[in-house]
């Protein structure tokens, strides 16, 4: 007995040593499991207070992308670090930095340190390019046009009431060429209304079959432009500088072929660069080499080092390679010219010019035609001598004197009568297309400066 008593106490005892040595295991485990738990959570908004305070200094410069993420990054592009001293976040860490994702968006990335843990966050912010917020005139030029292929560009409007799916007529802007165009103008002046997400897109030519070697001056190559005889399988591929739906504009995205930057500084202009190579194995969204990634090279510039240089007009440096992704075969830039703009008249003149010169029918404002409606009769408010339309004469006076004003000044004065809301009317001074767009579309009306004798 006494020997089976003492077997059962050390028994006992081992049993006990090993349910206590277990518990004060269990109890550290808890222990450190808890400390990561929470060292984790500190890092996570180490990570989430970096990124606010880098999202916010990037949305504080608006449109001016470039310079919030020189501002962010400061001027060796390395993005911000520190160490929290006091308080609950002491011994944390935490790094910022913006990186242009394309000529429009930036991605903002934070990472948040604490102890043994890290945390990761990022998004981007991206501004609406190419989006007509006045009605206006679509201003084209080139800025760079030499390569060894021969491209067409091309221009199409999406517009807010259009069916989805719907495809828009694309217009002929410049034929087919290789050579220097960078004094070369567009065959067509277009108006477009507010809210028009515009488009652009080049027809890429390999062998050049569809340039007209005859053509020796710019008469010709408008008049080649403007009768666009080419359709579009001819070409060996098509880059669009967005991909866009109808119906879905707001989800309007770059093209991996086109490269879409706003100019420093404005709200209505823009530049354009094309890949003119179908290289399609360059279409590497999870690269970082932009030596052979169109989205790295959008991301993170042609050396890896970010965009740290601007050109003459204040957007990203592009540089020619030949070899390899560049984004600077075709380089135009765009912009929306609306008539209280300070060159509104003088680019009107000069297309005006331009199409006198060549003797084609205009499609310009200021000729002494009056807008019409559908039925091709010009609508106007004048009323009949015993009729005055429910106005007073203190408002026909100001509709006379405000019609003539906006005629000296080479415009058409509408009475705009808002779609469902006819009553709300206003009076409106437009470019011709802008007033035939109107009458048009809506139930408006053209005035007419007559002076009272």
């Amino acid at each position: 007995m006494g020997k089976a008593l003492l077997f059962l106490v050390l028994g006992a005892s081992i049993i006990l040593t090993r349910q206590l040595a277990s518990t004060q295991e269990g109890e550290h485990k808890t222990a450190d499991d808890q400390r990561a738990y929470q060292e984790q959570l500190i890092a996570r908004e180490i990570a989430a207070s970096a990124f606010n305070v880098g999202m916010g200094e990037i949305r504080a410069f608006g449109e001016d992308l470039q310079d919030g993420v020189r501002a962010l990054n400061g001027a060796d592009n390395a993005g911000r670090a520190g160490t929290h001293a006091t308080g609950r976040f002491s011994g944390g860490r935490y790094t910022v930095r913006a990186e242009l994702t394309s000529g429009h968006s930036v991605r903002v990335i934070a990472q948040g340190l604490f102890g043994d843990a890290e945390h990761t966050m990022h998004d981007e912010y991206r501004v609406y390019v190419l989006t007509a917020r006045e009605g206006g005139y679509v201003d084209v030029s080139f800025l760079e046009s030499q390569a060894g292929y021969c491209s067409a560009v091309y221009y199409q409007a999406y517009t807010m009431e259009m069916p989805e799916g719907t495809t828009p007529e694309p217009i002929m802007l410049f034929p087919p060429d290789n050579r220097d165009r960078r004094t070369a103008r567009p065959a067509r002046l277009i108006y477009v209304d507010p809210g028009t997400q515009m488009n652009f897109f080049i027809g890429v030519d390999q062998n050049c079959s569809t340039r007209p070697d005859d053509i020796d001056g710019v008469c010709e190559a408008r008049a080649f432009a403007r009768d666009n005889g080419i359709t579009l399988d001819k070409y060996d591929h098509i880059h669009h500088a967005l991909l866009v739906e109808a119906g879905n504009l707001d989800q309007a995205q770059e093209d991996v072929w086109g490269l879409v930057e706003q100019k420093p500084g404005t709200r209505d202009r823009w530049r354009i660069g094309w890949e003119d190579i179908h290289n399609t194995s360059w279409d590497r969204p999870d690269s970082e080499d932009p030596r052979n990634s169109l989205q790295a090279l959008k991301a993170f510039g042609y050396e890896g080092a970010g965009w740290p240089h601007a050109d003459d007009w204040g957007y990203r440096l592009l540089e020619d390679f030949g070899d390899r992704p560049d984004f600077s075969d075709q380089v135009i830039e765009v912009g929306v010219i609306t008539p209280n703009h300070p060159d509104f008249q003088s680019t009107v003149d000069a297309y005006r010019q331009q199409q006198e010169d060549c003797g084609e029918t205009s499609d310009l404002p200021g000729e002494e035609t009056e807008p019409t409606d559908e039925s091709g009769e010009t609508n106007k408010t004048e009323p009949d001598e015993d009729e005055t339309g429910g106005y007073s004469d203190a408002e026909i006076e100001y509709a006379r004197q405000y019609a003539c004003d906006c005629r000296n000044g080479g415009g058409h004065p509408i009475l705009h009568r808002p779609p469902g809301n006819p009553s709300n009317e206003q009076l409106q001074c437009l470019p011709r297309q802008g007033a035939r767009n109107h009458l048009r579309k809506h139930n408006d009306v053209a005035l007419e400066c007559r002076r009272r004798r």
